[in-house]
């Protein structure tokens, strides 16, 4: 059954209407009418089989400068001093890859990409050079460009403009492993928690577990840390880990490259009654990792998920969330249909997510349903990015009824870090078993381009749990009569014979 649409309905049909008029060009971001600007080189389109992906993030100084290069031949009038970031980096394959700024938190986020090999000479900025983009995904760079193994290169990040300083989070991707200089070995561990469906009272259940290493070096020194809830106790594990009060530790040493470990963890759940318990498991190893978005996971004992469409795989228009965008007609989203991923990763899960602002233009989006949220539920979840934060002004909200519980925005933590977090919201009173309308709500001022991304949306039914697994009472058995001979027989007749002559006193 379809979930009804709340007052924000009221919204789609003003973004009908802008659908019909067709949804503005995404990721626009500020003019700069500057010549160098014309007839500049586009990073070409991915089009090679990705095997190895490696980000890494820097700075942009106030100093040292350098006069930037507005293409391989030429040098910038208008970037005479500014500052850089430098990044060295090898590849083992031969074959097409490429170089792209994911974020960065400069002012006009507006970026230079610039590539040498073997070597980056910042006194003699056209030596060396090799490939060139000012603009590719708005007004953030890529190059991509067919690199040859063990052949050094350096790419350099900078401003357009003299003055601008900030951070930069950049990644490298193609077919072959990517070994960055100066930053030692990279490996992407992720892992995974199971519970069950529900949880035993008063006896124990099992959590799984799964790490792994997509590389591209093995793992040294993997850890993976458990956070149990105050009602849980550890009781033993497949594994070895080990317990300090509420945390479980796994040593699994040694992760190879594409290699996999398994962990079941037996607990026990100390209260005598039903709860909401949930548990948090964390992995780490000594090489750094490109994607920590996946290094943490969480598993909850909820009846499963009351949100109708959670990753919004029913694209758009929708029959279960209601959507409103001021400029785009609908927050949801396609890599293809939106022109790119803007400055994220683009969906967490399936093809379909939902990206606020992407425009340097007053922009208002709404994505909302109505859910029974029953007794006992306790938070809201969701996956949420924000790389791109163009003002401090601009947020997202979720609300119940009207009511925030939850807020972002341009001053946020998360600002400039590409990876998705998961977020929790407290739902407090309105877990009552009554209908409740749900409201992402984003609003960007338009002073600069703000990027806030969401997926895979849940809430957890009210906890379930299952009787704990204690012994039955034993079930009473008839006696049991040894196997009879002459002797017993003749016993038997004895005792037979005393008790009657005892009758038969009696009757004296």
């Amino acid at each position: 059954m379809r979930f009804a649409h709340f007052s924000v309905l009221a919204l789609l049909t003003a973004s009908s209407l802008a659908i019909a008029a067709g949804p503005a060009e995404r990721r626009v971001g500020p003019s700069l009418q500057e010549i160098e600007k014309l007839n500049q080189p586009v990073a070409a389109p991915r089009t090679d089989s990705v095997a190895a992906t490696v980000g890494y993030t820097g700075t942009i100084p106030a100093s040292p400068t350098f006069n930037r290069p507005s293409s391989c031949s030429t040098l910038s009038g208008v970037g005479s001093a500014v500052g850089y970031h430098e990044q060295g980096f090898t590849v083992d394959t031969s074959g097409s890859y490429t170089v792209e700024v994911l974020s960065t938190t400069m002012p006009g986020a507006d970026t230079i990409m610039v590539l040498y090999t073997p070597s980056f000479d910042p006194a003699n900025p056209l030596t060396n050079c090799t490939a060139y983009n000012d603009d590719s995904t708005g007004l953030l760079s890529a190059i991509t460009s067919n690199l040859t193994a063990g052949t050094p290169y350096v790419v350099v990040t900078t401003s357009f403009d003299n003055g601008e300083v900030g951070d930069v989070s950049n990644e490298i991707t193609g077919p072959g492993n990517i070994s960055l200089a100066g930053q030692g070995p990279q490996a992407d561990l992720s892992i995974s928690l199971v519970a069950p469906d529900g949880v035993a009272v008063g006896g124990s259940y099992v959590y799984d577990l799964t790490a792994n290493n997509a590389g591209p070096e093995a793992a040294t020194s993997t850890v993976v840390t458990v956070t149990l809830p105050g009602d849980v106790s550890f009781v033993s594990s497949t594994c070895g880990a080990s317990a300090v009060g509420g945390t479980v530790t796994w040593n699994i040493g040694t992760l190879p490259n594409g290699g996999s470990q398994s962990c079941s963890l037996t607990v026990s759940l100390n209260s005598s009654v039903c709860v909401a318990v949930s548990a948090t498991a964390t992995i780490d190893a000594t090489e750094g990792d490109p994607a920590l978005a996946n290094n943490t996971a969480s598993a909850a004992n909820g009846g499963g998920n009351l949100i109708a469409d959670p990753s919004f795989e029913d694209g758009s228009p929708n029959g279960f969330w209601a959507e409103s965008s001021t400029n785009f007609g609908t927050p949801l989203c396609t890599a293809a249909g939106c022109g790119g991923t803007g400055t994220g990763t683009g969906p967490r899960t399936g093809t379909w997510w939902a990206w606020f602002g992407g425009i340097a233009a007053a922009e208002t989006g709404t994505v909302g349903q109505s859910v029974t949220i029953p007794t006992g539920s306790t938070s809201l979840n969701f996956y949420f990015e924000a790389p791109l934060c163009g003002a401090a002004a601009d947020f997202i909200r979720v609300t119940v009824d009207g009511t925030e519980l939850w807020r972002a925005d341009g001053t946020s933590s998360a600002c400039g870090v590409v990876g998705y977090q998961q977020i929790s919201v407290p739902l407090g009173a309105f877990a009552d078993g009554g209908s409740h309308a749900i409201l992402f709500e984003s609003t960007s001022t338009g002073a600069a381009t703000t990027n806030f991304m969401v997926d895979d949306v849940s809430l957890a039914s009210a906890p379930t749990c299952v009787a704990g697994n204690t012994l039955p009472d034993p079930v009473p058995q008839p006696a049991v009569i040894p196997a009879s001979n002459g002797k017993t027989l003749g016993l038997m007749a004895l005792l037979l014979g005393m008790v009657g002559f005892a009758v038969m006193r009696r009757r004296d």
